[in-house]
């Protein structure tokens, strides 16, 4: 496996496996949000490749300055969204992609990385567990229309 931040050329590969992990995201929508990512000095993107060169994950991360839920400090990076094609779970990349993300978190004066997912995705919950992160917090937002 070969892992490296993330370049031009990897830009349509990563939006692929964006739609794969974001499966209700509107294409244009994502490929809009994905295109600012990538052009902002606060974010970054960690690819890995097979022994083949072919994509199989990616890891989005930014610099948060406005708090982090259970955050100590500020800035605090934060895990925006890790994928791992199927066949290449349980083996390491997504540990590694979290290593390159903690590095260059550090680079950028973060001591702390957050990350969220929904509470019935007991999946991802467990993943994180196993990563090192501790849940802080649960929360249910509400929405009400105004008559």
């Amino acid at each position: 496996m070969t892992y490296h931040q993330i370049s031009e050329k990897d830009f349509d590969t990563w939006l692929s496996m964006a739609l794969k992990l974001w499966k209700t995201a509107e294409v244009n929508a994502l490929r809009d949000e994905l295109r600012e990512l990538f052009n902002s000095p606060n974010q970054q993107t960690f690819i890995a490749r097979n022994e083949l060169k072919e994509p199989i994950g990616f890891a989005n991360l930014s610099i948060r300055h406005d708090g982090v839920v259970g955050s100590r400090n500020a800035p605090t990076g934060y895990l925006e969204g890790i994928y791992v094609a199927e066949q290449f779970r349980k083996k390491g990349v997504a540990k590694q992609l979290l290593k390159l993300a903690e590095s260059w978190l550090k680079e950028n004066h973060c001591l702390q990385i957050g990350s969220d997912t929904w509470l019935t995705n007991t999946a991802s919950q467990s993943f994180h567990k196993k990563l090192g992160f501790v849940e802080k917090k649960r929360l249910v937002h509400f929405l009400k229309d105004i008559e």
